[in-house]
């Protein structure tokens, strides 16, 4: 599908929110002193944006494309307990009581699908 037919679909709604976007938040984007920016922080934005959305997209449509649409929604119910180990490991958060039982109920609730 091409662009043109994207625009058609979307019925311009991205140029919309594109342009009130700017219009709202333009002057601080031009404000911004783009040379004090430090590479670590663009690294991280380069980092985030191709992790989270090529490498994650690629890894989702595989699933998609070898277990089916069911059970790899299935598993995407896992991504917070994942994220709340991820904290815990590399970050040093330790997790709140409600965090662990809202993954005991995660996972409560994936072995009652799965039954």
């Amino acid at each position: 599908m091409g662009i043109g037919e994207w625009r058609k679909r979307m019925g311009g709604r991205g140029e919309a929110a594109a342009a009130q976007f700017l219009q709202a938040h333009g002057y601080t984007v031009l404000a911004q002193n783009w040379r004090a920016v430090t590479p670590a922080a663009w690294a991280g934005l380069v980092f985030s944006s191709i992790g989270a959305l090529v490498v994650a997209y690629l890894i989702w449509y595989r699933g998609v494309q070898r277990l089916g649409p069911s059970r790899t929604a299935f598993y995407s119910n896992v991504t917070p307990v994942v994220a709340m180990l991820t904290a815990w490991i590399a970050l040093g958060e330790t997790p709140t009581p409600w965090q662990v039982v809202g993954a005991g109920g995660i996972f409560g609730g994936l072995y009652l699908t799965r039954t």
